[in-house]
């Protein structure tokens, strides 16, 4: 660990660390942000609980975002993998089929998939855009990186 500049004192770095020197600081702090205030009481997470209709009580359930959730661990814990297996295809010894599979996978999610927002368009009382318009956003982005 001294040799590639970490702290020799302690047994492994933290986990921002390990994403500062990984370059991948950016991910860390989105998904730090997203997952620890899913698992920490926040007002804004019961918040965001609370459902109701014009006429009727409000109900608070964890029921009125296990869609979201799902999707949210669907399509991180799929990107996550993809990043650790490109990131360490050379160390795991992969075989050039398992990383053409990789590949497809990869560009089925981002060209297919549903981002899951940190902050939804019903948290704030929006409309969700229309899936023309997301379409239209998702190869903007396709042009700009």
């Amino acid at each position: 660990m001294k040799n590639n500049g970490l702290n020799k004192d302690r047994l492994f770095p933290s986990v921002e660390h390990m994403a500062i020197d990984a370059q991948l600081k950016h991910l860390y702090d989105f998904l730090y942000h997203a997952t620890s205030r899913m698992v920490h009481f926040s007002p804004n997470i019961l918040l965001r609980m609370g459902w109701y209709k014009k006429a009727g009580p409000t109900v608070f359930s964890t029921q009125n975002f296990y869609k979201y959730y799902d999707q949210f661990n669907k399509f991180y814990s799929t990107y996550l993998l993809l990043e650790f297996c490109n990131s360490f295809k050379k160390q795991m010894g992969f075989e050039n089929d398992i990383l053409k599979e990789f590949k497809e996978i990869k560009k089925l999610l981002l060209n297919d998939a549903f981002y899951p927002e940190l902050v939804t368009f019903e948290e704030l009382n929006i409309k969700r855009p229309s899936d023309l318009f997301m379409n239209f956003l998702k190869e903007l982005l396709k042009l700009n990186p």
